[in-house]
């Protein structure tokens, strides 16, 4: 118990200052998104298409990118993207196609996708920093291309998800 008591100090002393704001950041946004709120369409890019390209990156850079890490990725993110369409399409949504605003209902699930993003990249970015050939091990291998593809996919199917809703849906005045 001693050690690994030992071991969560020295990750935490040796972590970077600017990784502890962007956490808070992220925190901070994630409740955000716990209340209803209306928000300019564009802004719903920003976060899918950050962390794809995060995504991307460690699957072509971190991992040996061969066809069987980028077929479990894909499969992973379309396991995703089907669970985030899902959530979207439940929801009650309002869009303003003039003001190009949408008006989404607070859920908690993003403050969590963020906090499983955050903690899984700090994760496996400090397992491999401490020890390079824990990336050569199949259940580090699936487990952070499992949850990179989930957790994409999930951003990814709730965007798709807003744009087909916001395709069909008449349009309603809404202010920020």
């Amino acid at each position: 118990m001693f050690e690994f008591t030992n071991a969560v100090q020295q990750m935490l002393i040796n972590t970077p200052w600017w990784v502890y704001i962007l956490f808070f950041y992220l925190v901070f946004k994630g409740f955000i998104a716990t209340r209803s709120r209306v928000v300019p369409f564009k802004k719903l890019f920003i976060l899918p298409l950050v962390l794809l390209v995060l995504s991307i990156y460690g699957l072509l850079n971190v991992l040996n990118p061969s066809i069987s890490n980028i077929s479990f990725w894909a499969l992973a993110l379309f396991l995703g993207g089907a669970l985030g369409w899902f959530q979207v399409h439940r929801q009650e949504l309002l869009f303003d196609k003039r003001s190009h605003l949408v008006k989404i209902s607070g859920t908690w699930s993003v403050l969590f996708l963020i906090l499983i993003i955050f903690i899984s990249k700090y994760y496996f970015d400090y397992s491999i920093a401490i020890n390079p050939d824990a990336i050569h091990h199949l259940w580090f291998k699936l487990t952070f291309l499992g949850i990179s593809g989930i957790c994409n996919g999930l951003l990814l199917g709730r965007l798709l998800a807003y744009l087909e809703k916001m395709r069909k849906a008449i349009h309603t005045e809404l202010s920020i």
